[in-house]
Protein backbone atom coordinates (compact mmCIF):
# COMPACT_ATOMS: atom_id res chain seq x y z
CA UNK A 1 0.00 0.00 0.00
CA UNK A 2 1.25 3.50 -0.88
CA UNK A 3 1.24 5.84 2.11
CA UNK A 4 0.64 9.55 1.50
CA UNK A 5 1.26 12.67 3.58
CA UNK A 6 -0.58 15.81 2.50
CA UNK A 7 1.00 19.18 3.34
CA UNK A 8 -1.47 22.09 3.39
CA UNK A 9 -1.62 25.60 4.85
CA UNK A 10 -5.21 26.64 4.25
CA UNK A 11 -8.82 25.53 4.07
CA UNK A 12 -7.98 22.07 2.77
CA UNK A 13 -10.34 21.77 -0.20
CA UNK A 14 -7.75 19.88 -2.25
CA UNK A 15 -6.82 17.68 0.70
CA UNK A 16 -10.48 16.88 1.28
CA UNK A 17 -10.95 15.72 -2.33
CA UNK A 18 -7.87 13.52 -2.09
CA UNK A 19 -9.09 12.06 1.22
CA UNK A 20 -12.52 11.38 -0.29
CA UNK A 21 -10.99 9.72 -3.33
CA UNK A 22 -8.77 7.33 -1.39
CA UNK A 23 -10.79 6.70 1.80
CA UNK A 24 -11.79 3.18 0.70
CA UNK A 25 -8.75 2.38 -1.42
CA UNK A 26 -6.92 -0.88 -0.86
CA UNK A 27 -3.74 0.44 -2.51
CA UNK A 28 -3.41 4.06 -1.29
CA UNK A 29 -3.83 5.53 2.17
CA UNK A 30 -3.54 9.12 3.36
CA UNK A 31 -1.86 8.59 6.71
CA UNK A 32 -0.90 12.13 7.72
CA UNK A 33 -1.99 15.74 7.22
CA UNK A 34 0.82 18.25 7.80
CA UNK A 35 0.28 21.98 8.29
CA UNK A 36 2.25 25.03 9.32
CA UNK A 37 -0.82 26.92 10.58
CA UNK A 38 -2.60 25.93 13.80
CA UNK A 39 -5.89 27.46 12.59
CA UNK A 40 -5.82 25.94 9.08
CA UNK A 41 -9.13 24.43 8.00
CA UNK A 42 -7.30 21.35 6.73
CA UNK A 43 -6.75 20.26 10.35
CA UNK A 44 -10.51 19.98 10.93
CA UNK A 45 -10.87 18.07 7.66
CA UNK A 46 -8.19 15.64 8.87
CA UNK A 47 -10.12 15.19 12.12
CA UNK A 48 -13.33 14.51 10.15
CA UNK A 49 -11.53 11.72 8.27
CA UNK A 50 -9.72 10.39 11.38
CA UNK A 51 -6.32 11.15 9.85
CA UNK A 52 -3.50 12.12 12.23
CA UNK A 53 -2.03 15.61 11.93
CA UNK A 54 1.39 17.14 12.37
CA UNK A 55 1.78 20.85 13.11
CA UNK A 56 5.15 22.07 11.89
CA UNK A 57 7.42 24.22 14.00
CA UNK A 58 9.33 26.59 11.72
CA UNK A 59 12.77 26.20 13.31
CA UNK A 60 12.68 22.39 13.18
CA UNK A 61 11.32 22.40 9.65
CA UNK A 62 13.97 24.69 8.17
CA UNK A 63 16.98 24.22 10.45
CA UNK A 64 16.41 20.77 11.91
CA UNK A 65 15.77 17.53 10.08
CA UNK A 66 12.69 18.91 8.29
CA UNK A 67 10.59 16.28 10.08
CA UNK A 68 12.22 13.61 7.90
CA UNK A 69 12.50 11.28 10.90
CA UNK A 70 8.75 11.53 11.58
CA UNK A 71 7.85 10.90 7.93
CA UNK A 72 10.25 7.96 7.69
CA UNK A 73 8.87 6.47 10.90
CA UNK A 74 5.41 6.60 9.28
CA UNK A 75 6.88 5.06 6.08
CA UNK A 76 5.53 7.84 3.88
CA UNK A 77 5.88 6.98 0.18
CA UNK A 78 4.56 10.20 -1.38
CA UNK A 79 4.17 13.81 -0.26
CA UNK A 80 1.44 15.94 -1.82
CA UNK A 81 1.75 19.71 -1.46
CA UNK A 82 -1.88 20.84 -1.55
CA UNK A 83 -1.66 24.58 -1.03
CA UNK A 84 1.35 24.39 1.25
CA UNK A 85 2.92 27.84 1.55
CA UNK A 86 6.43 27.18 2.86
CA UNK A 87 9.48 26.36 0.81
CA UNK A 88 10.46 22.69 1.17
CA UNK A 89 13.89 22.30 2.85
CA UNK A 90 16.63 20.30 1.06
CA UNK A 91 16.56 17.54 3.70
CA UNK A 92 12.95 16.79 2.84
CA UNK A 93 13.53 17.07 -0.91
CA UNK A 94 16.36 14.53 -0.72
CA UNK A 95 14.29 12.06 1.26
CA UNK A 96 11.42 12.08 -1.26
CA UNK A 97 13.18 12.86 -4.53
CA UNK A 98 10.67 12.58 -7.41
CA UNK A 99 7.97 11.62 -4.90
CA UNK A 100 6.59 15.08 -4.13
CA UNK A 101 3.55 16.31 -6.05
CA UNK A 102 2.77 20.02 -5.97
CA UNK A 103 -0.80 21.09 -6.60
CA UNK A 104 -0.40 24.79 -7.41
CA UNK A 105 -2.99 27.46 -6.80
CA UNK A 106 -4.94 27.82 -10.05
CA UNK A 107 -6.99 30.77 -8.89
CA UNK A 108 -4.41 33.28 -10.13
CA UNK A 109 -4.51 32.09 -13.74
CA UNK A 110 -5.07 34.79 -16.37
CA UNK A 111 -8.77 35.19 -17.10
CA UNK A 112 -10.08 33.94 -20.42
CA UNK A 113 -13.41 33.01 -21.88
CA UNK A 114 -12.41 29.47 -22.78
CA UNK A 115 -8.77 28.90 -21.84
CA UNK A 116 -6.24 29.97 -19.21
CA UNK A 117 -2.53 29.16 -19.25
CA UNK A 118 0.33 29.98 -16.90
CA UNK A 119 3.76 28.71 -15.93
CA UNK A 120 5.79 29.27 -12.80
CA UNK A 121 9.06 28.17 -11.30
CA UNK A 122 8.36 26.50 -7.96
CA UNK A 123 11.30 27.37 -5.70
CA UNK A 124 10.13 24.81 -3.12
CA UNK A 125 10.64 21.86 -5.47
CA UNK A 126 12.88 23.29 -8.20
CA UNK A 127 10.30 22.36 -10.85
CA UNK A 128 8.65 24.38 -13.59
CA UNK A 129 4.90 24.03 -13.21
CA UNK A 130 2.66 24.52 -16.23
CA UNK A 131 -1.04 25.04 -15.62
CA UNK A 132 -3.83 25.03 -18.20
CA UNK A 133 -7.53 25.37 -17.44
CA UNK A 134 -10.54 25.26 -19.72
CA UNK A 135 -13.27 27.58 -18.48
CA UNK A 136 -16.54 25.90 -17.42
CA UNK A 137 -14.88 22.49 -17.32
CA UNK A 138 -12.30 22.93 -14.55
CA UNK A 139 -13.84 24.88 -11.71
CA UNK A 140 -11.16 25.14 -9.05
CA UNK A 141 -8.21 22.93 -8.24
CA UNK A 142 -9.91 20.01 -6.49
CA UNK A 143 -10.48 17.97 -9.65
CA UNK A 144 -6.89 18.63 -10.67
CA UNK A 145 -5.71 17.48 -7.26
CA UNK A 146 -7.41 14.11 -7.68
CA UNK A 147 -6.22 13.80 -11.27
CA UNK A 148 -2.59 14.59 -10.36
CA UNK A 149 -2.63 12.08 -7.52
CA UNK A 150 -4.15 9.43 -9.81
CA UNK A 151 -1.43 9.88 -12.44
CA UNK A 152 1.43 9.93 -9.93
CA UNK A 153 0.17 6.81 -8.21
CA UNK A 154 -0.44 4.83 -11.40
CA UNK A 155 -4.24 4.90 -11.30
CA UNK A 156 -6.58 5.71 -14.19
CA UNK A 157 -6.35 9.48 -14.69
CA UNK A 158 -10.09 10.10 -14.42
CA UNK A 159 -10.80 7.75 -11.50
CA UNK A 160 -12.96 9.45 -8.91
CA UNK A 161 -13.74 12.52 -11.01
Amino acid sequence: MKRIAIFASGTGTNAEKILERFKNSSSISVVLIVSNKPQAGVLQIAKNFDVPTLLLEKETFFNGDGYVSVLKELTIDWIILAGFLWKIPPTLLKGWEKKIINIPDVYDLPAGTTFGFDRRFDERTGWVVVIAAIDNLCKGASGGAVQAANVALGLPETAGL
